[in-house]
């Protein structure tokens, strides 16, 4: 299988009008989640300072547990196995220790290149990509070894990758318009492609790597 990105996102556009439930509805309970609780800041931006860490810190936890779900349900749907409603809901459901502490190295390691070189926070970026996926995948690998996983993962494909992210600027740009209103299509159609993408480098290791 070769490098792609017309056919991947073909795929990923088919896929999302055929597939129920349908991954749109993965990215409308984001949207939803989100608009929910930007209403509630602004009551409880009111409150104390303790108050309002309390919020954020959970506001970033459930909304990082929306988007790993969103990561495996779309894994599920490109690889077309059968899927059901709570999947939206499956980084609730399965390894949240794991994720949780892949979520912290993750923003972590991405620090700490910002604070030595701007462009330092994109190593960490590419670098562990698809730690979540591998994460799904392997239910013997910890964390830290995923994300090594994933820098092995993604040897000599970074060019493509960043090709790929650039493919997708004009819908992030509608995304940031749209105040993430678009969000409902833009998060499952470019998740939907990204795992396509994760399936194609997972393939290449394997042939080349037994």
């Amino acid at each position: 299988m070769d490098f792609d990105v017309v056919s991947m996102k073909q795929r990923a556009k088919t896929l999302m009008k055929s597939v129920k439930p349908n991954p749109i509805l993965a990215g409308f309970v984001i949207v939803v989640f989100n608009i929910i609780m930007m209403v509630i800041m602004n009551y409880v931006g009111n409150g104390s300072t303790s108050t309002v860490l309390i919020y954020m810190l959970v506001y970033i936890i459930l909304s990082m547990l929306l988007m790993i779900s969103l990561i495996w349900f779309c894994m599920k749907v490109t690889r077309e196995e059968s899927t059901e409603f709570s999947d939206i809901f499956l980084g609730f459901k399965e390894k949240q220790g794991k994720v949780l502490v892949v979520a912290i190295v993750k923003g972590l390691c991405m620090y700490i290149g910002l604070a030595i070189f701007f462009v330092g926070a994109l190593l960490p970026l590419y670098w562990f990509r698809f730690t979540e996926n591998i994460v799904k995948d392997d239910d013997t690998m910890n964390p830290i070894k995923a994300m090594g996983k994933s820098m092995k993962l993604m040897k000599g494909h970074y060019v493509e990758l960043i090709k790929l992210d650039l493919s997708f600027i004009g819908w992030w740009a509608l995304f940031i318009v749209t105040l993430g209103i678009a969000g409902f299509y833009v998060l499952p159609y470019t998740t939907m492609v990204y795992a396509e993408f994760y399936d194609y480098i997972k393939g290449q290791y394997e042939a080349f790597n037994g």
